[in-house]
C-alpha cells in the first residue's frame, strides 16, 4: 500500500533553504517509485501558518516551499497548549496512519527532539542527509 501521509522535519538556522530544497527535490526524483507525493498526499508539519509569518514580518520564502512540495497540508502548530505537545500529537496521528516522517538536513535543536519523539512513536523514519 502507497504511505499518503507524510510529516517533514528541517531547521533554516545555520543552514538555507535552498539547501533544504535541493536535497529534498533530489531525494524524491531518486525514489520516485518508492515514495510519491500526488494529489492524494498529505504533508503535516509544525511550521508556523502563513498568516503568523505575515503577521510577524517574515519572509513567506518557507510556507511557500511547503505549498510547492504539497498542497494539502495539516498544519499542527498551535494545536495543543506547547510545541512539544502539537508535535508529539501529530507523530502519533502519523504512526496511526502508518505514515513517514521525512529528516531534512541538519538533527539539531527541534529538529532533534522531533526526531526522538518520531523514533519513541514508532514512527517509519527517513532521513536526508
Amino acid at each position: 500500500m502507497q504511505r499518503t501521509d507524510y510529516t517533514i522535519h528541517f531547521t533554516i538556522k545555520e543552514q538555507s533553504l535552498d539547501v533544504i530544497k535541493e536535497k529534498l527535490n533530489n531525494f524524491l526524483k531518486e525514489n520516485k517509485d518508492n515514495l510519491v507525493f500526488d494529489e492524494n498526499t498529505v504533508l503535516h508539519h509544525c511550521f508556523l501558518p502563513r498568516e503568523v509569518v505575515k503577521e510577524k514580518g517574515f519572509s513567506t520564502d518557507l510556507v511557500d516551499f511547503l505549498d510547492t512540495i504539497c498542497p494539502n497540508q495539516v498544519r499542527w502548530f498551535g494545536v495543543a497548549p506547547t510545541l512539544e505537545k502539537s508535535r508529539l500529537l501529530m507523530l502519533n496521528n502519523l504512526n496511526g496512519m502508518d505514515g513517514s516522517a521525512i529528516f531534512v538536513g541538519e538533527i539539531k535543536e527541534g529538529v532533534k527532539e522531533e526526531l526522538d519523539l518520531a523514533m519513541d512513536c514508532g514512527v517509519d523514519i527517513i532521513q536526508i542527509d
